[in-house]
């Protein structure tokens, strides 16, 4: 019972943390998982990706909606990703768990200096228009 609490608080946690902070709920579920279930590297890399799964899913249903899928692009973007996705699992497989660690940790690195960057140095930056909260309705609390 503890678990399925602990994973259902997780889950809540990912979704205001990743809405509040326009980021990839993976970016917080990688080391939660980890740190609060003992799970493995490839446990929670393969954990991460099928709650990024389920989350993209409803995004993208709530987006087409208000039709604001660019189809051709998304097509052409994720399939080839998907392609790819699967040879890297495989290879993250025969590398080992400590690498897979390792490249977590570094991506996690990555993304933090990144996400500071874009928040703190470039700040004056122009960047395309987002979506306004109002236009984005009940979009803003799934992320």
């Amino acid at each position: 019972m503890a678990f399925f609490a602990a994973c259902a608080l997780l889950g809540v946690l990912v979704g205001i943390v990743s809405s509040l902070f326009a980021i990839g709920g993976g970016v917080i579920l990688v080391p939660m998982l980890p740190l609060f279930l003992g799970f493995s590297a490839f446990q929670t890399a393969a954990t991460s990706l099928m709650t990024i799964f389920l989350v993209t899913g409803v995004n993208v249903w709530g987006f087409a909606r208000q039709r604001l899928v660019r189809w051709p692009a998304g097509l052409l973007l994720g399939i080839p990703s998907a392609l790819t996705a699967l040879v890297a699992g495989s290879l993250a497989v025969r590398a080992g768990e400590r690498v897979v660690e390792i490249v977590i940790l570094c991506v996690l690195i990555i993304v933090t200096v990144l996400t500071f960057w874009k928040r703190h140095v470039l700040r004056g930056v122009e960047t395309p228009r987002e979506i306004a909260p109002k236009e984005r309705g009940w979009l803003a609390l799934v992320g």
